[in-house]
């Protein structure tokens, strides 16, 4: 309703109408003197250069990242999951299509963001395994 209105309005008395204007300057505040003008010149350089030490910072801290993972994976698979945009990097002796019981601890590497350690537990038997709790320890 309101948008039919506003939109017959403007039809009617034309887009001049409709700019928005400039509220005419205040005479009551007092103009910027070149001092303000080399404060906000200097804050703005001093930001740009905090910025670019910071982003430096950051990427000498991904490659540092991206350095460590590639020698802690060198002997492990490597397994890519497209859907999740993650990959995995598997301990050699796992099997997938395996029936044994086993545990292993994995890494998963999401793009663009930082490794972490993944867990996974199979157990497969005829008969039923109930645990009621659980309490992870490192020795």
């Amino acid at each position: 309703m309101f948008l039919s209105v506003l939109a017959f309005n403007f039809l009617a008395k034309g887009p001049a109408d409709f700019v928005a204007r400039a509220p005419a300057p205040s005479k009551s505040a007092p103009p910027a003197t070149s001092a303000d003008s080399e404060k906000i010149v200097s804050l703005h350089k001093f930001d740009e250069k905090e910025i670019a030490a910071s982003l430096a910072k950051k990427k000498e801290a991904r490659e540092a990242t991206e350095k460590e993972l590639k020698r802690i994976t060198a002997g492990l698979h490597k397994k890519r999951d497209d859907v999740e945009q993650r990959t995995f990097f598997l301990p050699p002796e796992f099997n997938t299509g395996s029936r044994e019981n086993y545990w292993m601890l994995y890494i998963a590497v999401p793009d663009g963001d930082r490794p972490y350690l993944r867990f996974r537990w199979q157990y497969a038997d005829e008969d039923w395994l109930f645990i009621r709790g659980s309490q992870p320890r490192l020795l």
